[in-house]
């Protein structure tokens, strides 16, 4: 089910907003799924991650996508070993 981009005013979420989600996990955080959209906004605070389980994955495939092996540094990996870095 797909929710509408903003939700109650000043786009505070609302409770009808995460009951259509599937409601609130265990940790208090809302299951997502489907594509994000957030305008000019930023996604923050994704944790570092490894060759094994990068921060950022693609969906059935858990251990090919981005993530950050020290400061400054962002790392490509694909199917668990790193393919590229940068700066290199």
């Amino acid at each position: 089910m797909a929710l509408p981009p903003r939700y109650g005013s000043g786009g505070g979420v609302t409770a009808a907003a995460i009951a259509a989600a599937g409601g609130l996990l265990a940790d208090g955080s809302v299951a997502m799924t489907g594509d994000l959209s957030m305008g000019d906004k930023r996604i923050t605070g994704l944790k570092g991650g490894t060759p094994g389980s990068p921060a950022v994955t693609f969906a059935g495939d858990g251990n090919t996508g981005l993530y950050r092996p020290s400061s400054d540094v962002i790392a490509l990996t694909a199917g668990g070993v790193q393919q590229e870095q940068w700066p290199p």
